[in-house]
């Protein structure tokens, strides 16, 4: 019947050559009343996907009201808490329901799908959403949870710590940023990095030749023998922490969908800023623990680190850095034979 109209509708002639301005714009809404008239027809015609009677909605009230097991397995987030984050995105605006799909549902997208790596399209089945609404939905809970983040991603008020991006702290001590300098320049903030980096400005390398791993400091008489050893020793326990806490509990992580850059760019914030919010408001944090039993030991990276002639290339800022590495692992080990 469609393809009928159209060819019906194919044979109206446009005299476009016409001197006449009122035969033009006849001619004009003949052509836009077929266009309308075909993407009518378009849409009666198109076959609805998303058709099951259980509605993505219905599907996050069942969560909610089920047993509590259910949603925890889904979102990696307790009942109380998962409540408590979709409030607190609607009072300070960075979410709103729209005509289609609340806070809730989004959020419950959202996090089903960087706790599990789940692609789109299952997202879509599963909450009964078209594949494009599921994309623009996570697009703007990750820009929510991102603004979040800036909130709640900082470091705590101490100084004499050394502490992940959540906020979980080792035992360890370190002077305070304020008192490390070099030559008259001051180092306040570096990353944490393996030795397959150089030990360069903002970056805080291991010692090399030194021993790192934690395995190797278990057991009776493998204690850390010297301030290089001490250094390694927390140097390793900080970055087991991160891989506990942020890298396996978001295989999103560590299989990264083909997004485009800029949302690849936001995801890993977006997980540090979830994870902040669940340990601020649950410590009694299963997942973590169960991380933290496992006692997961980090793969150095040596094999891959920097060659030569990056390292000459930064020869500076190794002096910078190295001095740096030398006083934090000094004032520790002083601290440590002083208490031990």
């Amino acid at each position: 019947m469609l393809k009928n109209f159209f060819l019906s509708m194919k044979c109206v002639k446009v005299n476009i050559k016409s001197n006449s301005s009122s035969d033009l714009d006849d001619s004009l809404g003949g052509l836009l009343l077929v266009t309308r008239l075909y993407e009518h027809f378009s849409c009666l015609n198109k076959e609805p996907c998303m058709t099951s009677h259980f509605s993505g909605h219905q599907y996050v009230i069942d969560l909610l009201n089920g047993h509590p097991h259910r949603l925890f397995d889904i979102v990696r987030m307790d009942k109380n808490t998962f409540r408590i984050l979709c409030s607190i995105l609607r009072e300070l605006n960075f979410l709103q329901d729209d005509r289609s799909v609340c806070v809730e549902d989004a959020v419950c997208m959202f996090l089903f799908t960087i706790n599990h790596t789940i692609r789109n399209r299952v997202i879509a089945e599963t909450f009964q959403h078209s594949k494009e609404t599921v994309s623009r939905q996570f697009n703007q809970v990750l820009k929510a949870i991102c603004r979040l983040g800036t909130r709640i991603i900082q470091p705590p008020n101490m100084d004499n710590c050394i502490g992940a991006i959540d906020g979980t702290h080792i035992s360890a001590w370190a002077p305070s940023s304020k008192q490390i300098s070099y030559q008259g320049r001051k180092v306040r903030k570096y990353y944490v990095v393996d030795s397959g980096y150089a030990n360069m400005s903002g970056f805080l390398a291991p010692y090399r030749k030194v021993r790192y791993h934690l395995h190797d400091f278990r057991g009776r008489g493998k204690r850390p023998r010297g301030a290089m050893e001490l250094f390694n020793f927390r140097h390793s326990s900080l970055r087991n922490v991160v891989e506990q806490s942020i890298r396996n509990r978001f295989p999103i992580l560590k299989l990264m969908p083909n997004y485009p850059i800029r949302k690849q760019r936001r995801i890993p914030v977006a997980c540090c800023a979830v994870h902040n919010f669940f340990r601020m408001q649950s410590r009694n944090d299963t997942l973590f623990q169960q991380f933290e039993d496992n006692d997961i030991d980090v793969v150095d990276e040596e094999s891959s680190g920097a060659n030569q002639e990056d390292e000459n290339m930064h020869l500076n800022d190794d002096n910078v850095m190295n001095d740096v590495r030398d006083h934090i692992a000094g004032s520790m080990w002083l601290d440590y034979i002083n208490n031990n």
